[in-house]
């Protein structure tokens, strides 16, 4: 009721025809639709020509790169025929070494350089890897640090033994072939280099392969220039090019060692720098390629461009013909609606007798009646009110003493909203007196959000439509808010003026509250359903689909128009799985909860999926009116299932191949040691019998100098047998099978002091045994590390002369630890990673008997545990050796 005669003064928004509307929205989902076919397909386009460009680039590298290895691999080989000339010449240089008293300006370099034939030349490296002395005097002084690969590579020989031949390189200076090899010397103070160049390497194979891979570049149209460079930076091929004039981007990746790429815009150029790595553990010269390959990108960007030019021509006409037929089709289809507007206008103004021009289409021919029948029914209440008008008249004091007594609000007001009339209820309801009201205008305090939505339903009652409903707030006097609705009708003169108003109104607060419950709890479900990516659906008793979800339109395939035009749940399972489905769906029906059926759903487009339903029965006033359920896409599961099962099944095929692979090799490496065991055994066992029936029978006849050179090649071939034996028990470690039980090293430990009892004789020694916890593992062996691990004990202690040994065992991040501790003459901690090295020892054998591979079983047979050994130490301060189990 509030503003009924109230007027904002605010300018209403200006209107649109119909068709011009029309017009508009169909220009703009012309562009939209255009601009997006249009962006789409040159965005793929696009990528189609990028990728085909980087394809053929990296498949031209992948050429360059292979043929260079293959090169590569030719050269190696001939490499390596000169290793043993060069090792052998190493015994001479080791020998002038061990002469000069290992102090290397005592060395007659130039005569060893002679005695060697004049093809070799001669350097030693001290420990700043730096040449200190050499036959050739351009390289005195010569620093690796300016080659950190050779550096690096060089700081770590030096702490190693043995030969290490390099390859066949170019001079830093000359660019001649030359080719190196390394020796550390035995104390690790200097390495010793031997440098091979003249006749030998002339007549090295040469490969012509800058042309073949100059061919392989530019096989790839888009590849402008082909270069190739090496680690030195030198053009490889021109051996006047200088390293001065190497690329700054070049030294970079030699630097960095991995490829790079630079563009260039103004020339729409992308240069590649391609590493080649051909580096080997074993050589200390870097011989890998760096090639540099210029691409042009200008054809790629004229065709890109010219793509995008082809697309926006056709899009542009495309839109001036869509929008031409939309001009067309829009004044068409407006033509009867403007004609139906220009009738009902001419008719609202009061001639209710003008004739409605009919129209063409069945939709608009349904209209024309209804609104002409719409009309002889006005004409007909018009009269019929006329006549009523007097018997209302006459009828109103009853009608007063009727209206007193009802419990909903009632009034009646004129057009300027002065109260005629109020009930009890409506007094009573707004908190004021009846004469307070009666002839006043008293207005209920509305909120401002609903002045509009009250002076709109004022505005709209009519001759035509005289009376309507309206629902909206209030608020009381003690400030709270309540809900009425309003049942208005308006009271016209012969003139069709509003000459009264007439509003029976109830208070609606509740059932407003509970609307709103409802609607938040059903917008809540259907808001949780759309984002779920699962299926969700309901059912009648017959299987017809009576709600899904946005994700089954989705994944089905189907428009909620089509679903809702009275398809069925067994629509869209496989016909196979239907006598399934139908079975389950009962049970359903008859109260059951049926959870994880499988059925093969088949989408519009006839593909299929694997889906999982989980069901449950719909109840209402105590009877099954259908199911409700969730189904669940399990085709990638599926899927995964059956690439599982090819997996295991790929897996075990290997394995047993793998298997019988390891026994072969297994039985071969069991005759190789018996065959090794048997040839080596035959020759020790003459060497020491001829050598025994010499000293037996000739003893007196010999010089004393040969009796004892004979007494120790007696002594070497009976250590050849142990180390023999050694290397064959420390082979067949790996291969003697586990047998895991309960250990107690407290036993073991107990029994080896007994069997080393021989050890302590005649020595203070004092052992300490600690808590020593129970394990699991083999007896066998784990008794074999003890046995290592307390003899090198009571061995290394043999220059004490009060000997401490400790066993036992700690707790570190929750594992139990178990050592052996000594005072013995302990270890450089420089040294420890040789500790467990077969054959590397760090003390004089003559000193200290043994075959240096004790220490390595014991890390075989832990590592088998899967457990790890270590130990610490400090030179003449003892040494404690620490394992763990797994």
């Amino acid at each position: 009721m509030k503003g009924l005669k109230r007027d904002s003064g605010k300018g209403t928004s200006p209107s649109y025809s119909f068709s011009h509307l029309l017009l508009l929205w169909m220009v703009v989902l012309i562009l939209v639709l255009a601009i997006g076919i249009t962006y789409f397909d040159y965005r793929q386009a696009e990528e189609t020509y990028q990728k085909n460009a980087r394809t053929m680039q990296e498949q031209t590298e992948a050429n360059i790169a292979g043929t260079i290895t293959v090169i590569d691999s030719a050269y190696k080989m001939y490499d390596s025929s000169l290793n043993n000339e060069m090792k052998n010449a190493f015994s001479l240089f080791q020998k002038e070494y061990e002469r000069s008293g290992h102090d290397p300006a005592k060395m007659d370099l130039d005569a060893l350089k002679e005695a060697l034939g004049n093809e070799m030349d001669l350097y030693i490296i001290n420990d700043s890897i730096m040449v200190e002395y050499t036959t050739d005097a351009s390289d005195r002084g010569l620093d690796f640090r300016q080659w950190p690969y050779s550096y690096d590579y060089l700081r770590n020989l030096l702490q190693k033994d043995g030969f290490f031949p390099d390859r066949i390189v170019h001079h830093v200076t000359t660019g001649k072939l030359v080719k190196y090899a390394y020796m550390p010397t035995p104390d690790h103070r200097y390495i010793l280099e031997l440098r091979l160049s003249g006749k030998a390497l002339e007549e090295r194979p040469h490969i012509r392969y800058q042309e073949s891979l100059e061919a392989i570049a530019l096989n790839n149209p888009n590849v402008l220039s082909y270069r190739a460079y090496d680690t030195m930076g030198r053009v490889i091929g021109n051996s006047s090019a200088s390293v001065q004039s190497t690329p700054a981007t070049v030294r970079q990746v030699i630097s960095e060692r991995k490829s790079l790429e630079t563009v260039d815009p103004s020339n729409n150029t992308l240069t590649r720098y391609l590493f080649v790595d051909l580096t080997g553990q074993s050589y200390v010269s870097d011989v890998s390629w760096i090639i540099e390959l210029v691409y042009d990108e200008s054809e790629l960007k004229d065709q890109l461009t010219t793509l995008l030019f082809n697309h926006a021509l056709v899009a542009l006409l495309a839109v001036t013909f869509t929008i031409g037929m939309a001009i067309v089709l829009s004044r068409r289809l407006t033509r009867p609606i403007a004609q139906m507007v220009h009738d009902i206008d001419t008719i609202s103004r009061g001639d209710l007798e003008y004739p409605i021009v009919p129209a063409k289409t069945t939709e608009f021919e349904k209209i024309t009646r209804s609104v002409t029948s719409l009309v002889a029914s006005l004409r007909g209440m018009i009269r019929q009110l006329q006549q009523n008008e007097l018997e209302l008249v006459r009828r109103g004091e009853d009608y007063r003493a009727v209206v007193e007594n009802q419990t909903e609000l009632i009034a009646r007001f004129l057009p300027d909203g002065t109260h005629v009339f109020a009930n009890e209820a409506y007094c009573r309801y707004f908190g004021l007196p009846w004469p307070d009201i009666l002839g006043h205008k008293a207005w209920p305090r509305v909120p401002r959000e609903d002045d509009d939505l009250i002076r709109r339903h004022f505005s709209s009652l009519s001759p035509e439509n005289p009376t309507a409903t309206i629902e909206h707030r209030i608020i009381s006097p003690d400030g709270r808010e309540h809900w009425v609705q309003w049942n208005d009708r308006a009271i016209f003169d012969a003139s069709e003026n509003i000459i009264e108003y007439q509003s029976v109104g109830r208070d609606i607060t509740e059932k407003k509250h509970m609307e709103e419950d409802l609607t938040r709890s059903e917008q809540k479900f259907r808001d949780l359903a759309s984002l779920l990516p699962q299926v969700i659906f309901e059912t009648g008793p017959n299987g017809e689909i009576l709600y899904v979800n946005q994700s089954a339109c989705t994944i089905f395939g189907y428009t909620p128009q089509e679903v809702q035009a009275g398809m069925g749940i067994f629509d869209v399972i496989h016909q196979d799985d239907r006598e399934l489905a139908a079975r389950n769906f009962a049970r359903s029906l008859q109260g059951e909860k049926v959870d994880g059926a499988e059925y093969r759903i088949v989408r519009k487009d006839g593909s299929s999926l694997m889906g999982m339903v989980y069901s449950s029965p719909i109840e209402s006033g105590g009877k099954t009116t259908g199911i409700r359920g969730i189904l669940i896409d399990i085709t990638h599961i599926k899927e995964v299932e059956r690439d599982l099962r090819n997996l295991n099944e790929e897996l075990e095929r290997r394995v047993r191949e793998r298997t019988r692979d390891l026994e072969s090799a297994v039985r071969e490496l069991e005759a190789f040691s018996y065959s090794v065991s048997h040839d080596l055994r035959a020759p020790l066992r003459a060497i020491d019998g001829f050598s025994s029936i010499i000293l037996t029978h000739y003893d007196e006849a010999l010089h004393p100098e040969i009796r004892d050179l004979l007494r120790k090649i007696r002594t070497n071939a009976q250590k050849m047998g142990d180390l023999i034996d050694s290397i064959l028990n420390f082979s067949r470690m790996s291969r003697q099978p586990l047998s895991r039980q309960t250990v107690y090293p407290a036993r073991i430990v107990a029994e080896q002091l007994a069997q080393l009892r021989g050890m302590r004789d005649g020595r203070d020694v004092t052992v300490r045994t600690g808590d020593l916890p129970p394990c699991e593992g083999d007896p066998v062996l784990l008794t074999q590390v003890f046995q290592n691990l307390l003899s090198n004990a009571f061995k290394f202690t043999r220059t004490r002369r009060h000997a401490e040994i400790e066993v036992g065992s700690e707790k570190q991040d929750g594992k139990t630890v178990y050592y052996v501790r000594d005072n013995g003459i302990g270890f450089d901690m420089k040294y420890a990673s040789k500790l467990f090295t077969v054959f590397q020892r760090l003390v004089d054998e003559k000193e200290y008997e043994g075959t240096g591979i004790g220490l390595a079983i014991v890390q075989r047979i832990i590592q088998r545990h899967e457990g790890r050994v270590w130990a610490t130490g400090a030179a003449g301060k003892g040494a404690t050796f620490f394992f763990t189990l797994g």
